[in-house]
């Protein structure tokens, strides 16, 4: 109906949390001829999961993104529009749902959590991602409520925006505890790295393969959560050989290599 009124209107859903395939499922081979985002929420933990359970759920969300692309593509499962460009959107996403409670979404685990879905968003080439939520919303808000002090999940967003290339670089980690994320753009590198380790300091030596140009530069901040609040580093040298970098336990790293 809402179609036949203005036919280049443009239409999301379904827009369920969770999210319950056997629903998108269905939705996608009802209405692939009308649809043109398939949107969805998502809040892997209630907030009581311990730390490394939390942390395990961040690479789900790459399997629902293929999931979702295949069955957009595939006859059987989108009979009506298979051959449509339909886009996708996590309308919503946080590390859990229960906005009064705090844990996880404003201390560290949160913030290393959020870091690596971003990665993973990026390399992935979702359409549209909006994270719940920026403003003053309990413990889903990126600022501490009264004194609007930013919290670690404010400055993964804020290394995104300044350590961040739309080319993405194959890099990958030796270390399970160790998340990697690299982008590049004009003679740049950049990169997020992730210390999800509890104790352990982390070693990172970069090994470049087929980089023609030498390294000369590299700056960067690293984000660790103290007692008070959120901690940046500010790390920055010439280079004179290989790169080595500390990373602290449950750390958020980004920096950029001229």
């Amino acid at each position: 109906a809402m179609k036949a009124y203005k036919p280049n209107i443009k239409v999301a859903g379904p827009m369920i949390s969770q999210p319950k395939d056997d629903w998108i499922l269905s939705f996608i081979k009802e209405n692939g001829d009308i649809v043109d985002v398939l949107a969805w929420h998502w809040y892997p933990t209630s907030g009581d999961a311990s730390d490394e359970m939390a942390l395990a759920t961040a690479p789900d969300i790459v399997e629902q993104i293929r999931r979702y692309r295949k069955w957009l593509k595939d006859p059987a499962t989108n009979p009506k529009g298979y051959k449509r460009d339909i886009k996708l959107a996590l309308t919503e996403y946080a590390i859990h749902w229960n906005t009064p409670n705090k844990r996880h979404l404003a201390d560290m685990v949160g913030a290393m959590w959020l870091a690596e879905v971003l990665g993973y968003l990026a390399r992935e080439g979702i359409d549209y991602s909006h994270y719940f939520c920026f403003g003053e919303y309990g413990g889903h808000s990126l600022f501490e409520p009264v004194n609007f002090a930013p919290r670690p999940s404010y400055w993964v967003f804020n290394f995104y925006a300044t350590y961040f290339a739309t080319n993405m670089i194959d890099v990958a980690s030796s270390d399970s505890k160790v998340k990697v994320f690299g982008f590049t753009e004009n003679d740049v590198c950049y990169f997020i790295i992730v210390n999800q380790s509890k104790n352990n300091v982390k070693k990172l030596t970069l090994i470049p393969l087929n980089l023609e140009k030498k390294l000369s530069k590299l700056e960067g901040k690293i984000l660790t959560g103290e007692l008070k609040g959120p901690k940046i580093t500010e790390i920055g040298f010439n280079i004179e050989g290989d790169i080595s970098l500390e990373m602290p336990p449950y750390s958020v790293t980004a920096f950029k290599v001229e």
